[in-house]
């Protein structure tokens, strides 16, 4: 299990920066980070963001797809590629892609690790 600590500044749920209590950007701890970052991998094609190419999972090209067992396996795998090329070790994460309707799917990452918040080593339950 890897160490993670990374911190970046904290986004809304919307993708918006957040605010501290005094009106400064606020700054995400290293969990928070992490999923904020999963979140923006699985949600970018490559090629999307301008500052890294290589930075996307590209699972819009999945859109229209049916949920067949091989567009699922298709989708999980560009998927975890993208997260351990990107963010996390391998042995660190388990992702599942679940079909919510013929052509809907939801992807669900659990990630392990442990991670330096306010300068302690922690290791909080698996983040999903």
């Amino acid at each position: 299990m890897a160490i993670y600590s990374d911190r970046d500044i904290k986004l809304t749920t919307n993708g918006d920066l957040a605010l501290s209590s005094i009106g400064d950007i606020a700054i995400a701890e290293s969990p928070e980070s992490h999923i904020q970052a999963i979140n923006f991998v699985l949600k970018t094609d490559l090629g999307e963001y301008a500052p890294r190419p290589s930075v996307g999972a590209n699972l819009g090209t999945m859109i229209g797809e049916p949920m067949s067992e091989d567009n699922l396996a298709v989708a999980e795998s560009l998927a975890y590629r993208a997260l351990i090329s990107n963010i996390y070790n391998k042995e660190d994460i388990d992702i599942t892609v679940l079909p919510m309707d013929e052509h809907r799917a939801i992807c669900v990452v659990q990630a392990e690790g442990s991670y330096i918040v306010s300068g302690l080593l922690t290791n909080p339950d698996p983040l999903v």
